[in-house]
């Protein structure tokens, strides 16, 4: 189903901008992945997301050690941080914020974390959705919470994204 030229796998911590046909393929658990598709620029920017925010808020120009990547090396561990760092390049590169197609992925709890409405899966994804709300994007495709890791494939041409798990 998917025909990448060029594979890319996100470690935590990690995002990319991607385009002519490459996969990314990152591994969640209570971590959760934006996913922000262009069909016309066929370009896709994705994160692999650790922690809601630094300091526990939803800034990140108030929170981030290196608001949104500015640092010689950025900090993109935090859904905040990430997401507008990429969301910074996406504007640059004159992608129409209307043309998005936006899918939100992870956030699984543990048996250990079972019944903890504040654990950080939890958290990521409420602070994954209120980025997304702040900029006015729509979520057009879940697959959060639950108890199971996910791997999570997705072609930047395309915009498919596939998950298993």
């Amino acid at each position: 189903m998917l025909d990448a030229s060029r594979k890319i796998f996100l470690l935590p911590g990690q995002l990319t901008i991607a385009r002519n046909h490459e996969e990314i393929t990152t591994i969640l658990g209570s971590c959760v992945s934006i996913v922000l598709h262009s069909p016309t620029a066929h370009i896709s920017a994705v994160n692999h997301a650790q922690q809601p925010a630094k300091g526990g808020g939803i800034s990140c120009r108030e929170t981030c050690p290196h608001p949104c990547g500015k640092a010689e090396i950025p900090d993109h561990k935090y859904v905040t941080c990430s997401f507008d760092f990429i969301w910074e390049r996406l504007m640059a590169l004159g992608i129409s914020k209307g043309e998005l197609q936006v899918g939100l992925y992870g956030g699984a709890t543990s048996d250990a974390m079972a019944g903890n409405p504040y654990g950080v899966s939890q958290s990521n994804i409420a602070a994954a959705e209120a980025v997304l709300a702040s900029r006015g994007l729509r979520i057009h495709h879940r697959d959060v919470g639950g108890r199971h890791a996910r791997k999570l494939r997705h072609d930047s041409s395309s915009g498919i994204t596939i998950i298993n798990g």
